[in-house]
This record gives structure tokens, C-alpha cells and sequence, in this order.
């Protein structure tokens, strides 16, 4: 992460300065108040179970650069109007000014792991950014865009824990891209049913551009038609199917660890090696390709 200043973060969250100079420099985010705190900015969450707020007093003892705050708190503190708004308008307007391939990645299972694979696939590019492991809340995945600096593509993991969460993700994201793994059970009873799931993963591929955006979805998920059809944009699929854009072939686990996969996308033979075993893995290597390409890579690279 390139070096920020609370006053550069109190001017792109909205808030204002409370008790702490401008020029207070800090070295990272931290939502928890049992981790390391000296020279970071510790967000004060109201959850379920805990106001972390009621930490400011004891994260400020420990060193912490400042508070982002919804309320005035005994220690360094910039003062929001509310937490979850401020940090989309953070990121916003970071990522107003980047030019490259986003892509937005969602799923009831398997996001982390095709995250990391599409990442790999856009490396040809040069540096990507990607969410630390599975930081992709409403909390989290806006403190990513802190760390932009001179990355050529950005993959973006997207929590779902309800309806309108992918949405508010998605709009300050701004994908360019849209994956959907699958469409499974992991949070039904946010949103009630698999029916509840489908509409809240559809909201990423609803959040893309029309006439630029790409959609990338499992072929064999018993919802591909509905988005497909719930798409605005153009829908890339892969899968096992001849039918999909992106077919995996073979897959095959190697020797000496991992796996050697091969597969045609859009006519063009292909072979690539994980660090993984699976058809579960080969799949996800699989929308990686469909993403590479679909972001200018050579399917060779």
C-alpha cells in the first residue's frame, strides 16, 4: 500500500478530523481491535455482537493512527456519517481514476480459489490487485483500493449476505467484468431460498455495462439460462459442456503435485498447470481462461 495520510482519507470518506493532524501517516486498516494496532486506522463496526466503537479507547493506547468513527470517540478519530456509505465513496473514488480491467467475482462456493486463478490469468498484463483472502464484505472490500498503485487489472471478491449487498458492492467496483461460480446454498437463510441466491448473485451481472460489460458463468449451473437472460451484457460460459464457450477437456493430476488441464475456448486448443487437483479446480481454471482472454491475454500465456 502506498503511503497515505489521514487527511487524504478524511477528504475521500466525507469525514472530518477529530483530534488528529492531517499529516498522521498510516500504514494499513484494521477491523479487529485484537490485532496489531500501532500506525494503522481502525474502523469502529457496529455489529451484532460488539460496537467497535466501544475499542476506541483501547486501540488509541495501542498506537492506532486514527478511528474512522459514526460517532465523536475517546481518541484520534475521523467522524462519519455513516461507515458503509463513506467507505464506497472511498474506493469510488479511487477507482474512478483506474482504466484497466476490473472483475468482480462472486459464487456460493469456490470465489476465493477462482479469484487467485483469474488473477494468475491476468499477470500477463502486469501487477494485479486482488482482496487478501476472503475480504469481501461491505466493511473490507473497499480498503482494497487503498493499495492501488500501478496494478494493470484489479479481481475483486463479492461477499453476499443478503439482498442489495452484490449491488452496493458492485457500485463502487464498477466491474467490467462479472463472474458467477454457482448458484448453491452457502447463506440461504439471508435470503430465504436458492430463488433469493439467484437474485442476489444476478445483481453483479446487473451492475455491468451493457454494451462493454462481460458475464462469465458456469455452463452446467441449473440457473446458466436465467443468467444468461438476466444479463445486460454479453454472457461468456465454460464448463464440461460442448456447449460452453470454454470447454475443459481433461484434467489430470501430475506427478510431482498439481494438475495438467486441457481445454478449447472458442475453437482454440489450450493446456494449463495448476498448483491444485480437481474437477472442481478445473473448472475454475476454466473462467480464468474465459476472463485472461476476455481482458486481451493470449489464451498461450
Amino acid at each position: 500500500m502506498r503511503q497515505w495520510t489521514v487527511g487524504e482519507l478524511a477528504s475521500r470518506l466525507g469525514g472530518t478530523l477529530q483530534g488528529v493532524a492531517a499529516e498522521t501517516p498510516f500504514t494499513g486498516f484494521t477491523t479487529d481491535s485484537r490485532e496489531e494496532q500501532s500506525g494503522k486506522v481502525f474502523l469502529a463496526i457496529r455489529g451484532e455482537n460488539a460496537d467497535g466503537h466501544d475499542y476506541a479507547e483501547a486501540v488509541a493506547q495501542a498506537g492506532v493512527a486514527a478511528v474512522i468513527a459514526e460517532r465523536p470517540v475517546p481518541a484520534p478519530h475521523v467522524l462519519v456519517d455513516n461507515l458503509v456509505a463513506a467507505l464506497a465513496r472511498f474506493a469510488g473514488g479511487i477507482r474512478d481514476a483506474f482504466e484497466g480491467p476490473v472483475v468482480g467475482v462472486t459464487g456460493s462456493a469456490g470465489k476465493t480459489t477462482t479469484k487467485e486463478f483469474i488473477a494468475a490469468a491476468l499477470s500477463p498484463l502486469g501487477p494485479v490487485l486482488k482482496n487478501p483472502g476472503n475480504r469481501n464484505s461491505e466493511y473490507t472490500s473497499p480498503l482494497l483500493w487503498a493499495a492501488l498503485e500501478d496494478h494493470k487489472a484489479v479481481v475483486t471478491e463479492m461477499g453476499m449476505r443478503g439482498f442489495g449487498q452484490i449491488a452496493h458492492l458492485a457500485s463502487f467496483v464498477r466491474p467490467t467484468i462479472g463472474v458467477v461460480t454457482n448458484i448453491g446454498y452457502a447463506h440461504i437463510e439471508k435470503v430465504g431460498s436458492r430463488e433469493g441466491i439467484f437474485q442476489a448473485k444476478l445483481e453483479l451481472l446487473q451492475a455491468l455495462d451493457p454494451q462493454t460489460g462481460i458475464s462469465v458463468v458456469w455452463r452446467e449451473d441449473d440457473f446458466y439460462q436465467r443468467l444468461k437472460h438476466g444479463s445486460p451484457s454479453v454472457v461468456r460460459s465454460y464448463g464440461f459442456s460442448a456447449e460452453a464457450d470454454c470447454r475443459i477437456l481433461s484434467y489430470q493430476r501430475k506427478a510431482g503435485g498439481g494438475s495438467l488441464i486441457t481445454g478449447v475456448l472458442d475453437g482454440r486448443p489450450f493446456e494449463a498447470e495448476l498448483p491444485t487437483v480437481g474437477r472442481h479446480n478445473a473448472l475454475k481454471a476454466g473462467a480464468a481462461h474465459v476472463v485472461g482472454v476476455a481482458a486481451g491475454v493470449s489464451i498461450h500465456e
